[in-house]
């Protein structure tokens, strides 16, 4: 959790640099901010995503996205089975270059891409190892870094359509605690090649 809050202060840090940028963002010059939502997040365990992208430095954008995470993901296995789920938060830093030919923010781009997911649930007490200790309270982070593409539209004067996709590295750690004593009891970590596809709507202003 400490390390997504830096990112989020980070991310903070930058928007803030950005707002005394005057005559650097080409084409869509009054338009320097984008609130968009993710509707299809709910395979990852979250009814939507909010994103917000800023114009920083002529085509280039920085955004955030954010979601509170309610329920498991439908989609990925996980060591450890689920008995209670508790809560979770997803943090998804990126950077955006915008083609020179096109527009900031309305066109197509390219660029990188970090997402980030806490969460903790309560478990039925079997380690990965098969050994049945007490019940379990479990901590999961994983943690993806790879490039995207992909294409923003404006529709009309405001609304915009943000499609987007691309493929990155997955990290993932999970800790097992004793729900007892709170003791640690077992560390796993998981890597892997991750696949990024979405679509989002959205208003820029």
């Amino acid at each position: 959790m400490k390390k997504g809050m830096r990112t989020l202060l980070i991310i903070a840090a930058l928007f803030a640099a950005s707002t005394d940028v005057k005559g650097q963002v080409k084409g869509q010059a009054d338009f320097k901010n984008s609130v968009k939502v993710t509707p299809l997040a709910f395979l990852k365990g979250q009814i939507a995503v909010v994103h917000y992208e800023r114009a920083v430095y002529r085509n280039m954008t920085l955004g955030i996205g954010v979601a509170p995470i309610f329920f498991p993901p439908l989609l990925g296995a996980i060591l450890y089975p689920i008995d209670q789920f508790n809560n979770g938060i997803a943090i998804d830093p990126e950077f955006r270059y915008y083609a020179k030919s096109d527009k900031v923010m309305d066109g197509f781009f390219f660029g990188a891409y970090s997402s980030n997911r806490f969460s903790s649930w309560e478990s039925s007490g079997t380690l990965s190892s098969g050994f049945n200790t007490d019940p379990l309270n479990l901590s999961f982070r994983r943690s993806i870094f790879g490039l995207q593409a992909g294409t923003q539209k404006l529709l009309g004067d405001h609304f915009c359509i943000d499609f987007y996709g691309g493929m990155g590295m997955s990290f993932s750690q999970y800790k097992a605690y004793s729900a007892i004593t709170n003791k640690l009891l077992e560390v796993q970590d998981a890597s892997g090649l991750n696949l990024r596809l979405n679509v989002s709507i959205g208003y820029q202003f």
